[in-house]
């Protein structure tokens, strides 16, 4: 039976200064009393776009940003009529939204912010923590040439 609707995620990065960054999406949970919880930008499809198309739609409404190029790092299947996919988004275009308060489009959401790795770790929603690991692996992976970088990556995994 093909799943009928699905959440997909995006893992927006960057390196600056030797650090590790990631995009997140500040989100007030209605159905718990207004919570705030840091989460990876992404939203759910009834089956009506496909996979991709999701992804592209979520990360424009959430952070403004388009990805280019992306692959995917993590699936979860929750039910047999829902699953997750997370995409690893190495290469973007577009600006970064910009607004006070809740986002127009979304308003469920904040102002998107680039986050240290280190400091995401410790506050990122618990659904999206696993994720959040396998990226950082794969952004490891990708960081070798840089032994400092990948060294303070790989501290991260090992949390």
């Amino acid at each position: 039976m093909a799943n009928s609707s699905w959440y997909c995620g995006g893992i927006f990065y960057k390196i600056e200064d030797r650090k590790c960054f990631i995009l997140v999406v500040p989100y007030i949970d209605k159905h718990r009393n207004n919570q705030r919880q840091i989460r990876l930008p992404g939203g759910s499809s009834n089956g009506d776009i496909d996979i991709e198309d999701t992804l592209i739609r979520e990360m424009m409404e959430e952070t403004g940003l388009v990805p280019c190029e992306y692959n995917l790092i993590y699936e979860n299947i929750k039910s047999p009529e829902h699953t997750q996919y997370f995409f690893l988004i190495k290469e973007y275009s577009g600006e970064m939204l910009c607004f006070e308060g809740l986002n127009p489009i979304d308003p469920e959401t904040e102002q998107p912010e680039w986050v240290d790795a280190y400091e995401l770790e410790k506050t990122i929603f618990h659904t999206h923590k696993i994720a959040f690991k396998m990226a950082i692996n794969q952004i490891a992976c990708e960081s070798s040439k840089d032994f400092e970088i990948l060294q303070n990556l790989l501290l991260l995994i090992e949390k």
